[in-house]
């Protein structure tokens, strides 16, 4: 989940790249009875043929939500950031205070979370501050040095203790893994642009010699760090750890990004220029980082305001989109969540202003957060029902909440 300014207050938006390009706004049968919300069955191309790597680990989801993060919003001034235990009426506790805060998704084998916050202004720090979640409690680990940088959205990734944090210097990128209890840089690992080059009758705007892009998400697996980066007209999967790289052609934005229990990267692809195309589900060797499969879900990119992936316990893959038609407070937003099992995927139409995030515990998925103000929502994994309040998890009157662990 990308971390964005005012998360809670207004939809999230994926920034521009430069000012020559405008990037527009990017449990086990689970889904998806639907009533009179639409399923459909997604056309699928390639082979489905098991990747020949054998999974790192187990992944793990928690059995149900055990604390919430939100805020008040008070127009562009910093407002202090609450958390307190799941469904308790118990004071809330002050985390911070900072324009923005968000949470880093858990990813990978791991479900250890990290949130992480910063902000700009007078008396506001303005690098990122990392915290440890437990059970019940959240505590500040570090802070990123200013020099690293300046703030929104540098903490892509957090695992167990360390924590993978964007850093830009110039034109150069480079992803810094940092040790949060001992603040030690562990590694450092270059994130270079993609270079454009336009392909055969490309008939677009020529940018000479740009290179650059948005990292959407890292992925870590037993040591390999991948990384899913777009720039409008080009889209590329990056191993960092041996500096390869695989052109996802066809391709100018990304969503989400994770690997699933059998060893397999998933994201989800399209275009914006010149005309927005459908959502694709890619399947990727992470040895070769070649396409392996394309999954078409028939759903018409607009203005992506949030893109998630959350890998499920003994396979499977959710994957959860809220857009608008522009980006503007007063038009609703729609939300999709797709999941991916042995018998292909499937979608389940959400009503609108739903929520901007979604996170799956072992009960169900949730819906938080944007329009959703401090409401939560369940689509429950054993009834396929869906809850458009869960009144145990509503945080106090006025209040956004963009975070669920």
């Amino acid at each position: 989940m990308r971390g964005s300014a005012d998360v809670s207050a207004a939809p999230i938006t994926y920034p521009a790249l430069a000012a020559v390009i405008a990037v527009a706004a990017i449990g086990t049968s689970l889904l998806l009875a639907t009533g009179s919300s639409g399923r459909t069955a997604a056309r699928r191309v390639g082979t489905g043929a098991p990747i020949e790597k054998a999974p790192t680990g187990a992944i793990s989801i928690g059995r149900a939500p055990t604390l919430e993060v939100y805020r008040y919003w008070s127009g562009q001034y910093a407002t202090p950031v609450f958390f307190r235990r799941a469904g308790s009426q118990s004071p809330p506790e002050a985390l911070a205070n900072g324009i923005w805060a968000s949470e880093t998704p858990s990813v990978g084998h791991s479900a250890a979370l990290a949130v992480y916050g910063g902000g700009s202004g007078r008396n506001v720090y303005s690098g990122s501050t990392i915290y440890g979640v437990g059970n019940e409690t959240i505590s500040v680990r570090m802070r990123t040095p200013r020099s690293w940088s300046a703030g929104q959205g540098s903490v892509l990734l957090a695992v167990h203790n360390d924590a993978y944090v964007e850093v830009q210097s110039g034109s150069q990128t480079s992803i810094i893994e940092v040790n949060t209890r001992s603040g030690r840089v562990v590694h450092t690992y270059s994130a270079p642009g993609i270079p454009f080059t336009p392909g055969p009758g490309y008939k677009g705007l020529y940018l000479g010699t740009f290179s650059g892009g948005w990292i959407e998400s890292l992925v870590l697996d037993a040591g390999q760090l991948y990384a899913f980066q777009f720039n409008a007209y080009f889209a590329s999967v990056d191993d960092l750890s041996n500096g390869t790289r695989h052109l996802l052609r066809g391709y100018g934005s990304l969503g989400g990004g994770a690997l699933d229990a059998n060893g397999s990267l998933y994201v989800m692809a399209w275009r914006e220029t010149p005309h927005p195309t459908a959502f694709d589900l890619l399947r990727i060797n992470p040895n070769t980082l070649a396409i392996v499969s394309t999954t078409h879900t028939g759903v018409r990119a607009k203005t992506v305001d949030n893109f998630q992936m959350q890998a499920l316990p003994g396979g499977g893959l959710l994957s959860f989109v809220a857009q608008q038609i522009t980006n503007q407070q007063d038009n609703p937003m729609s939300a999709y969540l797709w999941r991916l099992s042995t018998s292909g995927l499937e979608r389940r139409d959400l009503p609108a202003n739903i929520g901007l995030y979604m996170h799956a515990f072992a009960n169900g998925v949730y819906f938080f957060g944007g329009p959703g103000r401090n409401v939560v929502a369940r689509l429950s994994f054993a009834s396929m029902s869906l809850t458009r309040d869960v009144p145990a998890l509503a945080t106090p009157s006025g209040t956004y909440l963009f975070a669920l662990t």
